[in-house]
């Protein structure tokens, strides 16, 4: 069984996880100019902006690609290493004896905690791929379109 210490470990680690997360994107939405991300997002926004009025399809295209290329390495990495992960489960007695680990459940429990994360993000990268990959096939279709059929600038759409 896990210990109280381990429950408690689980919801400090939620609870900061989340709050850390939506302060944070308070911070970055409400002054734009101190967190380090906003600084991103403004000058990918502008670097976008400035290669669609260039016309320069063929650069945003292999801009696109390459994030494609780190994505799908990610995606196999988190394929590898739940596939790690998983063989830890398989061998846990054996483990568990070498380590001398006396909570094989917690252990366990940890293990899987793990696989769900890696798991949560290897269908963040998938989706990256395909958003990425439907971006591609937009980004030379004219500026005046995105704007005309969505409602929002194509720097706005591409961002």
């Amino acid at each position: 069984m896990l210990s109280t210490m381990d429950y408690i470990a689980l919801v400090v680690f939620i609870v900061c996880f989340g709050v850390y997360h939506v302060v944070y994107y308070f911070i970055s939405e409400r002054y734009p100019k101190t967190a380090v991300k906003a600084y991103v997002g403004i000058l990918r926004e502008k670097g976008i902006e400035n290669l669609l009025k260039k016309e320069d399809y063929q650069t945003i295209i292999q801009q696109l690609r390459d994030a494609m290329q780190v994505s799908n390495i990610f995606a196999s990495s988190s394929l590898i290493f739940i596939g790690l992960l998983l063989n830890l489960l398989i061998h846990i007695d054996k483990i568990s004896q070498n380590l001398q680990i006396t909570n094989v459940v917690a252990f366990e429990f940890k293990i899987l905690f793990i696989t769900a994360i890696q798991a949560v993000s290897f269908i963040f990268f998938i989706s990256s791929i395909r958003y990425y990959r439907i971006a591609s096939l937009l980004s030379a279709t004219p500026p005046e379109e995105i704007e005309k059929h969505l409602g929002i600038t194509a720097t706005k759409y591409f961002t």
